[in-house]
């Protein structure tokens, strides 16, 4: 299953590579949190711990391995059913949070750290709980 495509975002981008930064993005979050599929992790090989260790973007770790798709080979098991269902919503505010800067923004870590929050508290958030502090886990 192809979550994304290339091809949906470079009407909007107008370059391939920016075209490319909210699907890396994505998946350089995924690499981050042990989203990955074991065939993934075997292709990026060496690239992987260079992205765990930002010494490449997000970019540069998305586009050899994943050819401008986001597929659902590239993830887990856990990863496809996160994708499922955060994935379009997480595209969507991106487009309203950054509107025209979104395909201008640059492909570096400074970026991703900010929308990895959106994702990263999706993830962790309890099923049920949206909204509430975590301190007040008894409600």
């Amino acid at each position: 299953m192809t979550y994304d495509s290339i091809d949906e975002h470079l009407p909007f981008a107008g370059a391939v590579h920016r075209a490319v930064m909210p699907m890396a993005w994505y998946l350089a979050w995924c690499a981050q949190h042990d989203l990955l599929s074991q065939s993934a992790i075997e292709t990026a090989g060496d690239s992987l711990m260079r992205l765990r260790y930002r010494e490449i973007t997000p970019g540069e770790f998305f586009v050899p391995l994943a050819a401008g798709e986001l597929d659902a080979h590239l993830l887990s098991a856990q990863g496809c059913e996160f994708t499922d269902l955060h994935y379009a919503e997480f595209i969507a505010s991106l487009r309203v949070e950054f509107g025209d800067r979104l395909y201008r923004m640059a492909d570096n870590w400074d970026t991703y750290s900010l929308v990895a929050p959106y994702l990263s508290q999706r993830l962790f958030e309890p099923q049920g709980k949206a909204g509430r502090s975590w301190w007040k886990f008894w409600k």
